[in-house]
């Protein structure tokens, strides 16, 4: 989706005018007369890249660019990567979308945070498979088959039968 062959285009932003947008998901600010090409920060644990304008204040290069060269956003929506970079801010690569369907481009992407990429999760794929296995071998109950892999009943349950972890 990063089209090099697209000029690059810069727009001042609407409030923090010292801070201009690039198409292609670049920053610079002038201020004082010096011109600063900004790379910004990674914030929110999720990659997305951030920019201070104010002080602690800080704007997502995404929704800004995305505002800047694709409308405002439209009530209850959010901005999507439609490659599923949150790094790749080009213009083209965004566009306003319900939860709904940021939620869906995620499963397309497979960057949803399910199963063993869930920072949380307790299991792996490879786990889980010995967790069936026992269970189809054995006929184990369930919470016997927890207290070995040191999960509650219910996750193991939800693993063995497939609700979770597909």
């Amino acid at each position: 989706m990063s089209n090099q062959s697209v000029p690059e285009v810069y727009r001042q932003h609407p409030v923090y005018t010292d801070y201009w947008f690039s198409n292609h998901g670049n920053v610079y600010s002038i201020k004082r007369g010096v011109k600063r090409n900004l790379k910004g920060t990674t914030c929110s644990g999720l990659g997305y890249r951030a920019v201070s304008v104010k002080g602690p204040k800080k704007v997502y290069i995404h929704r800004v660019v995305c505002e800047l060269f694709n409308g405002p956003c439209p009530e209850g929506h959010q901005c999507r990567h439609l490659d599923g970079n949150v790094q790749n801010n080009h213009a083209e690569n965004l566009a306003w979308g319900t939860p709904k369907e940021n939620n869906a481009d995620k499963y397309i992407h497979g960057t949803t945070a399910r199963g063993e990429k869930n920072p949380m999760a307790k299991l792996t794929n490879e786990l889980v498979a010995k967790m069936r296995e026992i269970r189809q071998q054995t006929n184990m109950p369930y919470y016997k088959i927890a207290k070995q892999f040191n999960v509650s009943t219910m996750t193991a349950h939800r693993a063995v039968t497939g609700r979770h972890w597909k």
